[in-house]
């Protein structure tokens, strides 16, 4: 890519399309509440474990040169949290991470019990949004800047939770799903 920070919202657009179709699959056939798509995943995995000794040689650009441990385990990056912006911006990603595993963890089981149907279904509608987020976000930076983008983001997420603590399980699901993903996008493709 010749410039990554304009190219990459096209590029990554497509894992989230990739998501969009195996969640419709999914809520479907009506195996999200089943180990079915874990299953699927292995499988996947293995197919692309496999493909991946099929594609060309990229050798490190490092050939050649002494391997150190600190390289390996990229300690030389830490040199970046003397910056105050950048420590501020390393944990308000690690604070906010926190939630975020929960609901990845938990939102299709809850979306199920609460009697939804189609549960992985719906949850497709804000990955739908996701992908207009990505594809405007080129557009967001340039006016807002990566702090507001941030922001934003956040307060979306806030706003996600409390759709979700005060919504009903039918009438708020849409809203509730376009608002999680959109923020999610907002947040995870600016960092």
């Amino acid at each position: 890519m010749k410039t990554p920070e304009k190219q990459f919202p096209g590029i990554r657009v497509f894992g989230t399309l990739g998501w969009i179709v195996a969640g419709l699959i999914v809520g479907k056939l009506g195996l999200d509440a089943t180990a079915v798509p874990l299953r699927l995943a292995a499988g996947a995995s293995l197919a692309l474990g496999l493909l991946a000794f099929a594609l060309p040689p990229t050798p490190p650009k490092a050939l050649g040169h002494a391997v150190r441990v600190r390289d390996v385990l990229g300690l030389d990056a830490l040199s970046l949290l003397k910056s105050r912006s950048f420590a501020v911006f390393a944990l308000g990603s690690l604070l906010i991470c926190i939630p975020l595993q929960f609901y990845y963890s938990f939102t299709n089981p809850f979306l199920n019990e609460m009697g939804v149907v189609n549960a992985a279904g719906k949850q497709t509608i804000g990955q739908m949004s996701e992908v207009l987020f990505m594809l405007v976000m080129p557009f967001f930076f340039v006016r807002l800047g990566v702090k507001k983008m941030l922001l934003v983001g956040m307060l979306a997420w806030a706003a996600r939770y409390l759709l979700f603590a005060f919504g009903n399980a039918q009438g708020s699901c849409s809203c509730t799903t376009w608002a999680s993903r959109s923020t999610a996008s907002a947040t995870t493709s600016s960092s």
